[in-house]
């Protein structure tokens, strides 16, 4: 399942996955990438999306090149995403992806193991506290570290 919320005051998003080997969630991920990106086109701040997959989903080839092709269409100036997964080999996909299309200049993206680890990235990379991101990360039903 994936639940997603927004902050339009910090320009926030965090995403939950939590379903394993959910084919629907990887295609919504790449909708909520998307549509993200339209909505922060202006915005002043750096938009920061937080993705946090508790459960080793399964890419293939294809789900690789789908998400190159996103990375490729992004048009916002500059955007923070840091993708959490207990599974070395989704945060592998993740670097995967950036090899087949680099992060245009102003984004950073980054992957993690950990969701204390993933905060402090994103606070120190928007430059800004992000007040609303705990909160963000109990309204999708985060409840603590991915379990490996």
């Amino acid at each position: 399942m994936l639940v997603t919320e927004f902050d339009p005051k910090d320009m926030l998003r965090v995403t939950r996955i939590s379903s394993p080997d959910d084919r629907a969630d990887i295609q919504a991920l790449g909708r909520v990438l998307v549509e993200f990106d339209a909505d922060t086109r202006s915005t002043p701040n750096k938009p920061v999306h937080l993705v946090v997959a508790e459960t080793s989903i399964e890419t293939n080839a294809k789900d690789r090149k789908d998400f190159a092709d996103i990375a490729r269409g992004l048009r916002a100036p500059r955007h923070v995403f840091a993708f959490v997964s207990p599974s070395l080999l989704l945060r592998g996909a993740l670097q995967a992806v950036q090899w087949l299309t680099p992060p245009p200049p102003g984004h950073r993206v980054h992957a993690f193991s950990s969701v204390d680890a993933a905060k402090t990235w994103v606070r120190i990379e928007a430059g800004r506290p992000l007040s609303q991101l705990d909160d963000l990360l109990e309204r999708v039903g985060y409840k603590g570290t991915p379990k490996k």
